[in-house]
């Protein structure tokens, strides 16, 4: 008969099929730990392992911060990755990444910067500026026949679409250009 109250014996065979031994033992169910931690699990992996030890607070935190401060290639979907890389990391945008300007140095982080300008009223920024009210819509103006507009980005990005109309203005067309960019730490010109 196995005990129902608290000062009940109990038999060898109750205790046995009932209790986890200290030494060692194999429990099925769950372990209830009312809030309690588990206590004295081991720093360092053991050389042998097989897979399924409880690992230590400090084991787990070692595993993180190793594979976010030494993994540089990010292969798979759920790879982490250090805010290092997520801050450098080039950035393709579809539509509208630089914004309609309306100064050389704007508030956003980009600066446009040119060879030359005919007068204030065709400034650098002029060419990223679809909503002048006074002629110029969108217009950059340099003295000569060549001359070369520049647009430091806030930040890496891959521009892979541009957009290059000349004024409507016989004469005026353009005939030739080129878009050259630069990448370097801090410097994201194109």
């Amino acid at each position: 008969m196995d005990p129902a109250y608290a000062q009940d014996a109990a038999t060898k065979n109750y205790v046995d099929n009932r209790t986890v031994s200290k030494s060692g033992d194999t429990m099925t169910g769950d372990l209830n730990m009312g809030g309690r931690m588990v206590k004295g699990l081991p720093v360092h992996f053991p050389t042998l392992y097989s897979g399924n030890e409880a690992p230590s607070w400090s084991q787990v935190t070692s595993l993180v911060n190793e594979a976010t401060a030494n993994n540089e290639q990010y292969i798979d979907d759920q790879d982490a990755v250090t805010k290092y890389y997520d801050n450098n990391l080039t950035k393709k945008c579809y539509s509208g990444y630089v914004p309609i300007l309306v100064e050389n140095i704007s508030r956003t982080g980009f600066v446009t910067t040119a060879s030359s300008v005919t007068d204030d009223k065709f400034r650098a920024y002029g060419a990223f500026n679809s909503l002048n009210d006074d002629g110029s819509n969108g217009s950059w103006a340099t003295h000569s026949k060549t001359g070369w507009l520049q647009i430091k980005c806030p930040e890496p990005v891959t521009i892979w679409r541009v957009a290059l109309k000349a004024r409507a203005i016989d004469g005026k067309n353009i005939t030739g250009w080129t878009i050259e960019a630069i990448m370097e730490k801090n410097l994201n010109h194109c």
